[in-house]
């Protein structure tokens, strides 16, 4: 951490050591509290490895459950979908069977129009005939 520059001046003389780090030069000069601060930081490097790990394990184990969670989901709404799509085909068929209910006016009227469409096409098959 402690880096010494030689400084040089315009004719190239050196000046001495330079602390780069801001740190004066005799509070690095002991060994025994360097290899402090790199096991304290090593310490620290590893308790931030052992957080992320456990952080990925959490997130995979919530992805993991997620999954699960949507693919019971799906096959629920799959099925409902699925027993409306039957219950609605019953009613249609249900209603299909039943017969039409309308008024005498209708049938009435309907017959007329009915027999007017009859005698235009009798007549336009007449007409090519001929």
């Amino acid at each position: 951490r402690f880096l010494t520059l030689l400084v040089m001046m315009d004719q190239f003389t050196p000046v001495g050591p330079v602390d780069i780090t801001g740190m004066n030069p005799a509070q690095n000069d002991d060994g025994a509290s360097a290899m402090e601060e790199l096991q304290a930081e090593m310490k620290l490097l590893n308790w931030h490895k052992l957080a992320n790990e456990a952080a990925l394990k959490a997130a995979l184990i919530r992805t993991k459950s997620l999954r699960a969670t949507d693919r019971k989901q799906s096959k629920q709404t799959t099925n409902n979908l699925q027993e409306k799509a039957a219950w609605m085909t019953q009613v249609i068929e249900e209603e299909q069977r039943k017969p039409l209910q309308v008024s005498k006016e209708f049938v009435t009227s309907y017959a007329a129009s009915e027999n007017i469409r009859e005698e235009r096409l009798q007549s336009e098959v007449a007409r090519q005939i001929e």
